[in-house]
């Protein structure tokens, strides 16, 4: 049997060595593209119809994936607003979506509101629902919500971007507005 010839010469034959490296990088960049097409036809499916249950979730997902979790969030809020809070997948990922944005009180009540629509809530479900409620007190008992969380990310990345000057008073407005904070105060120790 005589060897298949190759249609193309490899790289190293075709005098690119660069070829190989650059191959992954279209990968990404047509994935990319891809992604950001699927999220501008859902949110214009999602804006022409702001009830459509399918169309958020799918929506948040793209979104969530994307690292967009705030934006994913309000999808799935103005959806819950126009079609009712029954839709046992849209609560589900609401409620993950506000685990992942550190808003615990919020989670547990979209998680627990899921648990009552779907028709078999799962063992996962039960378990994001308490584990929900445990963080959402835990940050009740520390003084802290959603926004001191997020006060505390920005003067973090201050603080390693080596901007000490706006990491301390990043700590200290946080400190101030929430003194029972504790990561707070370890920031601000080490600005």
């Amino acid at each position: 049997r005589a060897p298949a010839q190759r249609a193309e010469p490899l790289a190293a034959e075709s005098g690119d060595r660069d070829a190989p490296r650059r191959q992954p990088v279209k990968l990404v960049a047509r994935h990319i593209e891809r992604a950001e097409a699927e999220i501008q036809a859902l949110t214009r499916a999602f804006e022409a119809s702001p009830g459509d249950a399918q169309a958020a979730v799918l929506l948040a997902r793209l979104l969530r994936g994307r690292g967009r979790m705030s934006r994913a969030g309000e999808v799935l809020e103005g959806c819950a607003a126009a079609a009712g809070r029954g839709q046992a997948e849209l609560l589900r990922d609401g409620g993950m979506v506000f685990m992942a944005l550190g808003d615990y009180r919020k989670a547990a009540q979209w998680l627990g509101q899921a648990i009552a629509a779907a028709e078999k809530p799962d063992a996962s479900l039960a378990e994001a629902h308490e584990q929900a409620i445990d963080a959402a007190v835990a940050d009740g008992r520390a003084g802290a919500g959603p926004d001191q969380k997020q006060a505390y990310l920005r003067a973090a990345e201050m603080l390693v971007r080596g901007r000490s000057d706006m990491a301390a008073a990043g700590f200290d407005a946080l400190t101030g507005a929430a003194p029972d904070f504790a990561p707070g105060w370890i920031g601000w120790r080490g600005a």
